[in-house]
């Protein structure tokens, strides 16, 4: 029954991408499978009311996601600001 209902909304989002603010395949994508795996996972329904509502579990978790990716990239090139002589190109 999973994967009928998956098959659905699987069709579904490529009818809805017709639509220009839907059009980003990939991301409507993602959000379905984060949707549907947080509602397995939990056995929670979409339905549910308040914080362990499944779709809002998964938005939380993508936003806290690409919150901890930028802080990475951040750090990340923080560390490496200060160059060694030896990766410094020569003047020309």
């Amino acid at each position: 029954m999973a994967a009928i209902c998956v098959g659905i909304g699987s069709a579904a989002m490529v009818q809805a991408s017709k639509i220009p603010l839907l059009s980003a395949i990939p991301a409507i994508v993602w959000g379905f499978a984060s949707t549907v795996g947080t509602t397995i996972a939990t056995g929670k329904s979409i339905t549910t009311l308040g914080l362990e509502n499944p779709g809002l579990v998964a938005a939380a978790a993508m936003v806290l996601g690409g919150c901890f990716g930028l802080v990475s990239e951040l750090w990340g090139e923080a560390l490496c600001k200060g160059t060694s002589p030896a990766t410094e190109k020569p003047a020309i």
